[in-house]
């Protein structure tokens, strides 16, 4: 099998014509982000003229949306027309009704609401700069532009085709502009239909049949090339052409294309896409040649491209794939991280990433060194000293991260809401401290009731409530909670700061139920809030290593209260505790005695699999004991 063919196609819809992504700063501020509506009907009931553009988001205004509807080389282009912003959860009806079933996506509509085009998934700034403008251009249905007979109108339709993925209907029509004409437009029809025919090519199960699209495809760029070598669509033929030949196994004429690319059209985003994916698809991953591919990554650097950060920010991931080369990976990030442009927030998070990592230990220092170096400053944003508090977590000092969190919960700016729900996750989550999270998260909400931070401080605030015995608070946030949880697809990105792993939302509804079902069944018990704090106490001191006040808390439960609701979970927290210790036959007799007294609590099952788990242990080590030394005997017991 040709293992050229790992390289995925990955021109998709919408890159139609080359508009280059810049690399110029864009600061977050909510100024940047004035004038988005939250519903669709306020952007079309807006006052302003021509096309309403509608961003799907996954959750909330994140990492994708920030450096691509906030960057300055899209901004000023959609800052004049009526638009909105909202997840896909938040309007799922007519999301479906639209076609869009998954996010981030954009819809463009008329006033009226028609759709005049979409695009579905993620995609380059360039793209979506081109599909705005195109849409502004013509501001009419595809249905409208069916009915139109001059020929600018047939080749828009033809790209509203391929930005919906009506490939087959886009040959169709691209396929009249194959004759011998060599006007504009014409030309662009003609590369039209050598795109589109690619992507059938890719999107055929039938091997034979994609065949014939690849090698049509192919016909038409070389003919596209010969005819019009300095026309509007010649880089994006070229990206084609690069993908076709890698796909048929002819890499030399790939990299010709691409250094062809890099002379004639540095700044092109097929330039970018073509270095990029010749690198680390074909080179590092199909042909396992990391070398060769860190080294043409480093050549293209060298040509003064601007895609330098974009082509070190690859260099770093192929380097850190391999231990020795993990020092040139980070400076590579560094190097992007100290500079001023959109890329350099995502080198910085990569940093934090690499430092939070097990077995990063070592980097920490030197990371925390320069993260310091950054957030000093004058044009730093908070969001460096939210990295610099994640690094000082990781180092283990609790203090200075709190620090950093002050200052800018201080500044009361962009993200003073993200340092309070994060001072708020360490008082609950390291410091096993509900009380003192409390009030941290009560601030959040009534200081920052607009900001994404809320709903993720609010499910915390709820546990929060549940764990400090305020058993009336905590159920009546989480009522309101579970029904906000239970209706989203994804989680905004803040509850990543309360969460130790990602999670999908229904698990978290789930979690919030369950604790509702505990605080119904404490009610009915007699005395049993007391019997729950008393529980309670045991918990965030084992939490905490005082394994003596812990076990006198869960055994003043199990001994007075034996017949309680709550006896099951004391039993449980009593087996953990032992089974921390080494004590692994208390920790037997404690889950032992759930499953003879408790049969159909709620700790019935996971008491059965720690047992089952304890049980598979006990074999393990046994077998180990049991097997010969190298040297042939058997070692001691």
């Amino acid at each position: 099998m040709n293992k050229s063919r790992a390289l995925p196609f990955v021109l998709l819809a919408g890159l139609i014509l080359s508009c280059g992504q810049t690399s110029t700063p864009a600061k977050r501020t909510e100024q940047d982000r004035s004038g988005w509506h939250t519903t669709v009907e306020g952007a079309l009931k807006a006052s302003e003229s021509g096309p309403r553009l509608v961003v799907v988001t996954r959750s909330g205004w994140s990492g994708y949306e920030k450096s691509t509807f906030d960057h300055p080389a899209l901004a000023p282009v959609i800052a004049p027309m009526a638009r909105a912003r909202l997840d896909l959860s938040d309007d799922t009806t007519r999301f479906e009704n639209l076609g869009i079933d998954r996010a981030p996506s954009i819809v463009l509509l008329t006033p009226q609401g028609a759709v005049i085009s979409k695009i579905v998934g993620q995609r380059d700034i360039s793209v979506i700069k081109r599909s705005i403008a195109r849409a502004i251009e013509f501001p009419m249905t595809r249905s409208e532009l069916l009915g139109k007979t001059d020929t600018a109108s047939q080749l828009r339709w033809v790209e509203v085709s391929i930005e919906e993925g009506d490939f087959e209907s886009a040959a169709i029509a691209a396929k009249r502009y194959l004759g011998p004409g060599r006007s504009t437009e014409e030309a662009h029809g003609q590369y039209l239909y050598a795109y589109v025919s690619a992507e059938l090519g890719n999107q055929t199960e039938d091997k034979k049949l994609s065949e014939q699209h690849r090698k049509e495809s192919k016909t038409w760029v070389d003919e596209y090339l010969k005819r019009y070598p300095a026309g509007e669509d010649a880089s994006a033929a070229k990206w084609i052409g690069i993908v076709l030949n890698l796909q048929g196994n002819k890499p030399k004429v790939s990299e010709a294309l691409i250094q062809d690319l890099l002379k004639s059209d540095s700044p092109s985003a097929f330039t970018r896409q073509a270095v990029i994916a010749y690198s680390m698809e074909h080179l590092a991953r199909a042909e396992k040649k990391l070398p060769a591919a860190i080294d043409f990554l480093t050549r293209a650097m060298a040509d003064s491209s601007p895609w330098s950060e974009d082509f070190l920010m690859a260099r770093a991931t192929l380097r850190l794939a391999e231990a020795e080369n993990i020092p040139y990976g980070i400076a590579d990030l560094q190097q992007v991280a100290t500079g001023r442009t959109i890329m350099s927030s995502e080198a910085q998070d990569r940093l934090v990433m690499i430092a939070t990592a097990p077995a990063s230990q070592p980097l920490v220092p030197g990371l925390i060194l320069f993260f310091q170096d950054l957030a000093m400053r004058p044009d730093a944003d908070g969001a460096v000293r939210i990295r610099l508090a994640r690094l000082y977590l990781a180092k283990g000092d609790l203090d200075r991260a709190r620090n950093e969190l002050k200052i800018l919960t201080a500044a009361d700016g962009e993200f003073a809401d993200e340092a309070l729900l994060f001072q708020a996750a360490l008082a609950l989550e390291a410091d096993r401290s509900p009380v003192s999270a409390i009030p941290i998260f009560e601030e959040l909400q009534k200081k920052y009731p607009d900001r994404e931070s809320l709903w993720p401080a609010r499910y915390g605030l709820a546990r929060a409530y549940f764990f400090a015995g305020e058993l009336a608070k905590a159920d009546k946030l989480m009522a309101e909670v579970i029904p906000y949880l239970s209706a989203r697809r994804y989680l905004p990105e803040a509850f990543l700061i309360l969460l130790p792993q990602p999670q999908p939302p229904q698990s978290l509804a789930m979690q919030l139920a369950d604790y509702r079902k505990k605080i119904e069944d404490i009610k009915k018990e007699e005395g049993g809030e007391a019997i729950f704090k008393e529980l309670l106490a045991g918990v965030l001191a084992s939490s905490k290593g005082d394994s003596s006040i812990a076990e006198t808390s869960f055994k003043n439960v199990v001994d007075k209260h034996p017949g309680s609701t709550l006896a099951d979970d004391a039993y449980f927290e009593l087996a953990k505790m032992h089974l921390r210790g080494g004590d692994i036959e208390a920790a037997m007799a404690d889950l032992n005695r759930i499953m003879t007294s408790y049969k159909g609590s709620d700790q019935f099952e996971p008491a059965q699999q720690m047992l089952a788990y304890i049980s598979q242990y006990s074999q393990f080590m046994q077998q180990q004991m049991s097997a010969p030394a190298e040297d042939g005997r058997t070692p001691r017991r």
